[in-house]
């Protein structure tokens, strides 16, 4: 196999990118907002590409076209004719291994694994912002949180949503309660409330999620 032949770069593209398709798949389903870096992106696809050339070559195996050497690669795909079945059951495996890195990204595996491995101790380590840290939290546990806005007003609801990443920090409250100095208590304020970034001076997580007593 002659080192920049037709067939030998059509088979390169063949086992590079179902890396990038899968890690696109993966980025798609889960909503991924944070940006991430060329570097570490390019990084992810070629160990996603290593992985899925490996099941696909296993596969194959199995199906019995055995491959003992590299330059065998190119018989998988070219022998005496071209093998479409083999092309269609690369695109499968690339589709489950985009499906099911999405599904890790979805329900947060790594943050599973780093509580567990972090246990009980005082000190932890989190990939967040506090803006970030804190409101994800709020939103686990159906906290209210009160901010002050930038017309000098404060506001109360439960964190339903929050903007992540290097988005603009934003908020939004559901159920809220605005508080009047007029009579000095809390009125109801609408079904919802979005605080922009502009509209927020400081916010504090000021209620737990109530909870039904016990009965005894």
């Amino acid at each position: 196999m002659q080192p920049f032949s037709p067939e030998n770069l059509l088979i390169g593209l063949f086992l590079l990118v179902p890396g990038f398709i899968a890690a696109y798949i993966a980025i798609s389903i889960a909503v991924v907002e944070k940006q991430i870096p060329k570097s570490e992106f390019i990084i992810l696809c070629l160990v996603l590409s290593g992985i899925i050339d490996t099941i696909f070559l296993t596969v194959v195996g199995l199906l019995g076209h055995q491959i003992t050497r590299p330059e065998g690669i190119e018989s998988v795909f070219f022998s005496t004719r071209f093998h479409p079945e083999y092309v269609v059951i690369l695109g499968i495996i690339t589709i489950v291994v985009g499906a099911v890195l999405s599904w890790i990204l979805i329900f947060d595996i790594p943050e599973l694994i780093r509580g567990r491995m972090w246990g009980d101790k005082e000190i932890r380590r989190n990939p967040w912002q506090p803006w970030e840290g804190v409101l994800k939290k709020a939103t686990q546990d159906r906290s209210v949180a009160q901010v002050l806005t930038s017309d000098d007003e404060l506001v109360k609801g439960q964190v339903v949503e929050y903007s992540r990443a290097e988005n603009p920090k934003e908020v939004y409250l559901y159920d809220p309660l605005w508080f009047d100095e007029h009579i000095g208590d809390w009125v109801e304020g609408g079904t919802g409330v979005l605080l922009l970034e502009e509209d927020i001076v400081r916010l504090e997580i000021v209620e737990a999620p109530k909870r039904p007593k016990e009965d005894e």
